[in-house]
């Protein structure tokens, strides 16, 4: 498989599970649950950014972009051929990885708070997610559904910027996934560990 299609394969692992992240502040504890939803992957995978989107979905609402490309050979054909589709190689690389990454010691989750001295940015979000990974910065951006869920709203791989700067950092003390057809209706379901950093040091 090629990136793209790597990328549409771990689109729909993602969108079967929530990601369950315990966190800590001090005495102050929170869980925040992330879900990633279809409607989002058109942002995602960054296919504003392909030139030729507009004539490639024949004005296909935005909405049913992930399935119309997931289905479609010669879809994936035109936009891996385009030459936009290296704006959009890092977040399908960010994609791929998230899983992966959420298990690392590296795992850091921010609180936005404002703007004053923060790296300049067009996205609206709540909390941020950064780790490295290898000589790269993975950055996942969230925004808040509801008081304890987020969805992503935007994730990319960036090695200039620090857009944590100035954002109130979190510990994150576990990480867990969630797997199960109706685990939004509260019923329990397969749960995998994907890392435990209560061994970490802990800010006061």
């Amino acid at each position: 498989m090629d990136l793209l299609e790597q990328a549409i394969a771990a689109a729909k692992e993602l969108m079967k599970a929530r990601y369950v992240l315990h966190i800590q502040r001090g005495t102050e504890n929170k869980t925040i649950y992330l879900k990633f939803y279809k409607r989002a992957f058109y942002h995602l995978f960054g296919f504003h950014k392909i030139k030729e989107i507009d004539t490639l979905f024949a004005k296909k609402r935005k909405s049913i972009a992930f399935r119309a490309i997931s289905s479609n050979n010669k879809l994936l054909e035109a936009i891996t051929r385009s030459s936009s589709f290296k704006q959009i190689e890092s977040r399908l690389v960010c994609l791929c990885l998230f899983e992966k990454v959420m298990g690392m010691e590296n795992v850091e989750l921010f609180k936005k708070l404002g703007t004053i001295g923060t790296i300049p940015t067009l996205i609206a979000f709540d909390y941020l997610l950064s780790v490295t990974y290898g000589n790269n910065r993975l950055f996942y951006f969230f925004v808040k559904e509801n008081e304890s869920e987020c969805a992503p709203i935007s994730l990319f791989i960036d090695n200039r910027l620090s857009y944590e700067i100035k954002h109130q950092r979190w510990d994150v003390i576990r990480i867990r996934k969630e797997s199960a057809p109706n685990f939004f209706r509260g019923e329990g379901g397969l749960q995998t560990s994907l890392g435990d950093f209560s061994h970490m040091p802990k800010l006061p």
